[in-house]
C-alpha cells in the first residue's frame, strides 16, 4: 500500500492539492492531518508529512511526542522510487512561488 500511495503522490494533482494546503498553512491557517493510527510513521500522513517538510515548510508530529518531521525527512527520503523524487523535483521547478504566502496588502 505505501508503494500505491507514494506512486499517488507524483500526480500532478496530489501535487497540486498539497501545495494549495501548504499555501493555506503559509497565510495563517492552522492545519492538521489525523487518521485513527496513533504512531505517525506507520501512517500515510507521515508521507505527506515528507513531501510538505521537503518543499521547505515545517510539519510537527503531536504524538507519542513532539517531534518535528525536519529531524527525520533525510532518512525517509530512501523510502521513496526515484522517479517519485524526480517528479516532485520537475514540480518544484515548475511551480517554484505556487506556496509563497502573498504578498502582504498595503496599508491604508
Amino acid at each position: 500500500m505505501e508503494m500505491l500511495y507514494s506512486l499517488a503522490m507524483a500526480a500532478p494533482e496530489w501535487l497540486e492539492a498539497t501545495d494549495e494546503l501548504i499555501a493555506r498553512a503559509l497565510h495563517g491557517r492552522n492545519l492538521a492531518f489525523m487518521c485513527a493510527e496513533g504512531l505517525w510513521w506507520r501512517c500515510h500522513r507521515s508521507m505527506i508529512a515528507d513531501y510538505v517538510v521537503w518543499r521547505g515548510s515545517d510539519v510537527c508530529h503531536l504524538q507519542p511526542q513532539h517531534t518535528r518531521h525536519s529531524a527525520v525527512l533525510g532518512d525517509r527520503l530512501e523510502r521513496y522510487e526515484p522517479r517519485v523524487i524526480q517528479v516532485w523535483e520537475d514540480w518544484r521547478s515548475a511551480h517554484p512561488r505556487a506556496i509563497r504566502p502573498a504578498e502582504e496588502p498595503p496599508e491604508e
